[in-house]
């Protein structure tokens, strides 16, 4: 906008508005690697669980290996993986969702909004600071994002959740929904 252009449609998955009260993730890298670990099982929908009392027994170098030999045995990562994938991924969660807790946008804008969120929360320990730690907001279906648009958001609900919503069977049910918000932009614009 600010350079001109008109926008037809925002479209958000499955994030809370912008909030300054929300509490900032873990600084504790330990955290860090038991949330991406829970993530990735969820994600590719694997049934081995981690044993976090062992977890919690090593020095953040014998951590870092601990996850990486976990997701290769859920067949997440190469055989021949070492720590410096696992390490570059850390660095980028946690540039993130800083970058994400200190943004706030300026001003209401005109544009429509859609929110397509996912039907089911995902368990408290293996979130990155969504939904689950901000209560308020889950009471309210647009997840915050009606403050920052002059129209109503259209929230529409996809199966799965936070996670597995961008994965086999649910990710194509979430394409035709976008695909119908962008038509929708279309026809409207």
């Amino acid at each position: 906008m600010r350079q001109g252009q008109e926008i037809a449609l925002v479209v958000i998955l499955d994030a809370s508005a912008p909030n300054r009260q929300a509490h900032p993730p873990e600084e504790d890298d330990a955290a860090w690697l038991i949330a991406i670990a829970k993530a990735m099982k969820s994600l590719y929908s694997k049934d081995l669980d981690m044993d976090t009392d062992v977890f919690a027994l090593l020095n953040p170098d014998e951590q870092l290996k601990y996850v990486v030999n976990y997701l290769k045995m859920l067949d997440i990562l190469p055989v021949d993986a070492d720590t410096t994938y696992l390490k570059q991924f850390l660095q980028t969660l946690r540039s993130d969702a800083k970058a994400f807790l200190e943004y706030l946008p300026q001003q209401v804008h005109p544009i429509p909004i859609t929110l397509l969120r996912a039907s089911e929360l995902r368990p408290k320990e293996s979130n990155f600071g969504d939904v689950v730690n901000q209560p308020e907001l889950s009471q309210d279906s647009a997840l915050g994002w009606n403050k920052y648009s002059s129209e109503p958001v259209d929230v529409k609900f996809v199966p799965g959740d936070h996670v597995t919503m961008m994965t086999r069977p649910h990710v194509e049910v979430l394409a035709q929904k976008l695909k119908a918000c962008i038509e929708q932009a279309k026809k409207n614009f």
